[in-house]
């Protein structure tokens, strides 16, 4: 459990650069139980054969990034942790509402995600997402940390600059504002990194040998949200019990002009 003090602090930083660092939120048993329910998540991906291996990438096409379902327990109990959703209401002041959640493996060898704003995405209105990025394994610049660049958050909503035809932010690149830099984010597990949905970040190259980067992405509203993009029908309180809000039709037209 975070003090009130570090609960205040952080909620300046985030405030101030756009996202926060909550170091060692989670213990090592709970990590290493974390780490046991992925395993469990991906022999299922297996199973389903929802991952096959491409010969031609035989380590990183096997660990694809897998998206959490709740219908299946083994996800549903990953997302859902008491100490995290208790420690992102106090910094946030408000209930939350879990848009979606993925697990990244970031094996040796996957190649960077480029600058990107999740809110592009998402469309939460009128505040912003915000996303809660928990650190399984230690992570750096060399195999696949993660890339912030502060306080482009207040920039609003950027437009990429590189279309593709991807469906999502992945395919394109949005351009560093003047006058912003890039920082690098290094965790240790059980650090939990909590990012605006408008402030651009990405992730270096695995560039290791060895070493993978494993972490579990939240993607978070506030309670007080009246529409979103994503998911609009397929909201979840930290409970478990799915609600609804309006779909976010005007974000739509913003990302077609």
């Amino acid at each position: 459990m975070l003090a009130h003090t570090a609960i205040h602090e952080a909620r300046q930083e985030y405030r101030q650069a756009g996202f926060t660092v909550l170091s060692g939120l989670f213990d090592h048993d709970e990590i290493r139980l974390m780490k046991k329910r992925v395993d469990q998540a991906w022999m299922n991906e297996l199973a389903c054969k929802r991952i096959v291996q491409n010969q031609a990438n035989p380590v990183t096409s096997l660990f694809q990034p897998i998206r959490m379902d709740f219908q299946f327990s083994v996800t549903k109990d990953l997302v859902l942790q008491p100490k995290l959703f208790e420690a992102l209401e106090k910094l946030f002041e408000s209930k939350v509402l879990i848009v979606g959640s993925t697990c990244f493996f970031k094996a040796p060898g996957e190649k960077k995600l480029p600058l990107h704003q999740d809110q592009y995405d998402i469309g939460a209105y009128p505040e912003a997402s915000f996303a809660a990025w928990i650190s399984l394994d230690d992570a750096d610049p060399e195999n696949g940390g993660l890339i912030m660049a502060p306080e482009t958050h207040r920039e609003g909503l950027l437009r990429p600059s590189v279309y593709s035809n991807r469906p999502n932010v992945v395919g394109m690149t949005f351009p560093l504002p003047e006058n912003k830099s890039l920082v690098d984010i290094v965790t240790a597990p059980g650090d939990v990194v909590v990012f605006d949905g408008l402030l651009l970040h990405g992730s270096h190259s695995n560039i290791s040998p060895n070493r993978f980067r494993r972490s579990i992405v939240i993607q978070c509203a506030r309670e007080s949200i009246e529409s979103i993009f994503v998911n609009h029908d397929n909201l979840f309180s930290r409970n478990g019990r799915r609600t609804v809000r309006k779909m976010n039709k005007r974000h739509s037209l913003y990302r077609h002009v």
